[in-house]
């Protein structure tokens, strides 16, 4: 495949991960301040099912890069992994503290963007 073709389908799988951990720690937040434990309804299904979309197309496409352009796979591929999974258990952390969902709300730009950074400048360790 094309690289272009897995860079586009891998910022639509940045753009519906942000998307989907957004509707979690919202619907997160909505429900302590209900007073209930997590929701279980529609919404919070489809910001799951969402999540998980986001992540196979992100390890897809982010690995289909990584042999089209034949890199191997340096050490801030790893460090992207590391994100990845870290962006993958965070759904965990938020449907258990609605606490740390309010500190995820504006650590996991952070995340994203360490991320991008890696990304872009490819550093060589």
């Amino acid at each position: 495949m094309n690289y272009l073709v897995f860079r586009f389908l891998h910022l639509l799988g940045i753009f519906l991960l942000f998307a989907a951990l957004g509707g979690v720690i919202v619907r997160r937040l909505v429900a302590a301040d209900a007073g209930t434990d997590a929701p279980k309804d529609r919404a919070s299904r489809l910001a799951g099912m969402t999540h998980g979309l986001a992540l196979l197309l992100l390890l897809v496409t982010g690995f289909g890069m990584l042999g089209v352009l034949h890199l191997g796979f340096p050490v801030w591929a790893w460090c992207k992994l590391a994100i990845w999974l870290i962006f993958g258990g965070i759904v965990v952390a938020v449907r258990k503290s609605a606490a740390a969902a309010r500190w995820l709300w504006w650590l996991l730009p952070l995340l994203g963007l360490a991320a991008a950074w890696l990304a872009l400048t490819k550093p060589a360790w």
